[in-house]
């Protein structure tokens, strides 16, 4: 069996990812409203303040998330390449986390030879938009051996 042939997409729609963030705030602030109509406390008092509190901070956290810029996947034949609009691209590896079929959520993990403290980044990537590659990215994210997997998850390689 050979390895996949090397291809380039660009990513640059996030519906899914942010409609799924939108859907998760409206969680929140619903079990916090719910709590809030039901709860025999006063709305002045501590835990009605430390509720807020959550929401408004879990309501910064969703929105910090729905910001994605648009970058690049590459795949070399025996590596990936995370780039952006701005800066070198970067050599890693990458592992699907969840696969909703016409959704997946990516976590990259930069090589460790390259990168002294690699920072993993959570990619979204839908089908909407990516029509024509995305059979071949999901073939390649499946059956794809990337030469550095060991250095790139973390892992001591071991005789």
């Amino acid at each position: 069996m050979h390895a996949p042939a090397e291809f380039q997409l660009t990513v640059s729609r996030f519906g899914a990812w942010r409609g799924g963030l939108a859907m998760s705030g409206l969680l929140v602030w619903s079990c916090a409203i719910a709590w809030w109509t039901t709860t025999e406390r006063s709305l002045s008092s501590a835990a009605c303040g430390f509720l807020l509190l959550a929401c408004v901070a879990a309501t910064a956290s969703l929105m910090s998330l729905a910001r994605l810029p648009v970058f690049v996947l590459r795949w070399d034949g025996g590596q990936w390449h995370l780039g952006w609009a701005t800066g070198e691209p970067s050599a890693g590896s990458l592992q699907v986390a969840i696969d909703g079929g016409h959704w997946l959520l990516l976590k990259f993990v930069p090589d460790r030879k390259v990168h002294r403290w690699p920072a993993s980044r959570w990619l979204p990537v839908q089908r909407p938009g990516l029509e024509h590659d995305w059979h071949r990215l999901r073939s390649t994210l499946f059956t794809a051996r990337p030469t550095a997997m060991p250095e790139a998850f973390g892992q001591d390689v071991r005789p």
